[in-house]
């Protein structure tokens, strides 16, 4: 005996981790090695609250990925989670893509389209027009003022998918609405410490 123990994988497949090498202590229950089948991949999705509606179990999807940006690629929804999670209010969603052509990678990202059953309406912006404050989506709104050059105020927005590199944004926005989408992160850092030196004085 040289002390090796063979391991037998339940499944066909490529090894896409290893925890288990020489000298570790194993303790029962815990994984040695991780064994995937690559010709049949999940797509776990974390869909807006808004967006909720639209999953059904058996409704085919639509997806990219950065790899392949002129690429789409498809899937169909296996699984719709029971309840949205209260700290990101969000609905779990796990669907099945076939892969057997090898061309998709275990871990990778993606951008999912779905369509809008009955219609849902959104203005597409890009991804550097939205800003993050205090967890929360926001879009900064021009107007002019009266000594010919602009104010700007920011505006909570309700975010939908993304999709290489641009973002749709489903509540918040009017008609006529003149959005910052150059400059918006330094809009932000202006109007933070305009509001920084208010909270001094």
């Amino acid at each position: 005996m040289n002390g090796e123990v063979a391991l037998t994988a339940p499944l066909t497949g490529v090894v896409l981790r290893r925890d288990a090498v020489p000298g570790t202590v194993v303790e029962a229950g815990a994984p040695l090695v991780v064994v995937t089948d690559p010709s049949t991949l999940w797509l776990r999705i974390q869909a807006p609250e808004s967006f909720a509606s639209l999953f059904r179990v058996g409704s085919a999807l639509r997806f990219a990925v950065p790899a392949y940006p002129t690429r789409a690629f498809a899937a169909h929804v296996e699984t719709v989670g029971a309840g949205l999670d209260p700290d990101t209010r969000t609905l779990g969603i796990r669907a099945v893509i076939d892969n057997r052509d090898g061309t998709l990678k275990p871990e990778m990202l993606a951008s999912v389209a779905v369509p809008a059953a009955g219609g849902v309406r959104g203005v597409v912006l890009p991804n550097d027009a939205v800003q993050r404050i205090d967890g929360k989506s926001f879009v900064f709104i021009a107007a002019p003022d009266a000594s010919g050059g602009a104010r700007f105020t920011q505006r909570e927005v309700t975010v939908g998918g993304t999709v290489n590199g641009d973002v749709a944004i489903v509540r918040g926005l009017e008609r006529g609405d003149l959005v910052v989408v150059a400059g918006a992160f330094a809009v932000k850092a202006e109007l933070q410490k305009a509001n920084m030196s208010k909270m001094v004085m």
